[in-house]
């Protein structure tokens, strides 16, 4: 079987983000499970989009967040072309329940949820302590680790939540240039030093509405809780008291380092658990394989 994957992965410029991560993911582990990836769409037997990739007749759509309120041009030019692709594409899939919900009623589709996985044996060989070192700490850290703050209301969480405890805390971005000390802004970082940054912290924060964050998934690999806002497709991953705690959307963020530290060993081994339902070898690769399977059959 070839398949076809748009946009193409040697074509991105880097495998930093989380589509850019799983077109990278998808075109390493379906080769491995013997798929030839191919570049020239004419050649292959299934062709794949992601995102705003876009092809005349797409095999396969898989949809990673849908712009509900449009606002600025990019937005409504981006929505256009995954409308075009959602309701032209023979079979639709989305990583998450909650990002289906924002199309498949008004475009009247019936998409598959995939979820986003990782590569749980690499992610359990990432070094340990050699983030520590680097960023100059001497003990495991909170941290937050997205390329943006969405709106000011997490930016407040974030500082609240360094105002109200003594475990440092790790940042790519922070909201001013206020920082309490025990904040440490590591800036934006490449892939393997943010998977070190992830295997040295205590536990990941995540307040950000995503459609399913494969850094959330990495992050429960290695072990490590994830505590923060219970909205978007984080709520369908992290249950409390089992692999993290999570906040209704706008709360502060101090009860979850509560709950973090009483079940630290609890929590942590409920992460390693959980993860191995994403594991992309075993249970994600297999999934896109079965869709491409029907789609050939049904040709």
């Amino acid at each position: 079987m070839k398949v076809c994957l748009i946009p193409q992965s040697n074509l991105l410029t880097s495998n930093i983000g989380g589509v850019n991560r799983v077109i990278h993911d998808l075109a390493k582990y379906l080769t491995l499970a013997g798929i030839e990836v191919v570049d020239d769409p004419n050649s292959a037997d299934i062709i794949h989009c992601h995102a705003v990739g876009e092809h005349p007749q797409p095999d396969v759509y898989t949809n990673h967040g849908y712009w509900e309120h449009p606002r600025t041009p990019w937005e409504i030019l981006a929505n256009e072309r995954m409308t075009k692709m959602i309701t032209t594409a023979r079979v639709v899939t989305s990583p998450s329940e909650w990002s289906t919900k924002i199309y498949k009623d008004k475009l009247n589709v019936k998409p598959i949820v995939i979820r986003n996985g990782v590569d749980i044996e690499a992610l359990q060989a990432v070094p340990k302590g050699r983030a520590l070192k680097w960023l100059g700490l001497s003990k495991p850290y909170l941290l937050f680790g997205k390329n943006k703050i969405q709106e000011p209301s997490q930016g407040k969480a974030l500082k609240e939540l360094a105002l109200h405890t003594d475990i440092p805390i790790v940042a790519t971005i922070w909201p001013d240039n206020d920082m309490p000390a025990n904040v440490t802004v590591c800036g934006l970082l490449p892939y393997d030093k943010m998977l070190e940054a992830i295997r040295d912290c205590l536990a990941l924060i995540s307040v950000t509405k995503e459609c399913f964050s494969v850094q959330v998934i990495e992050a429960l690999a290695m072990g490590k809780p994830v505590i923060g806002w219970q909205h978007g497709g984080t709520a369908e991953v992290i249950q409390n008291d089992l692999n993290g705690y999570l906040q209704p959307p706008g709360e502060a963020l101090q009860p979850t380092i509560v709950h973090l530290l009483n079940n630290y060993a609890t929590l942590s081994k409920g992460a390693s658990t959980c993860a191995l339902d994403y594991d992309l070898k075993t249970v994600i690769i297999p999934q896109y394989i079965q869709v491409y399977k029907e789609c050939l059959e049904c040709q």
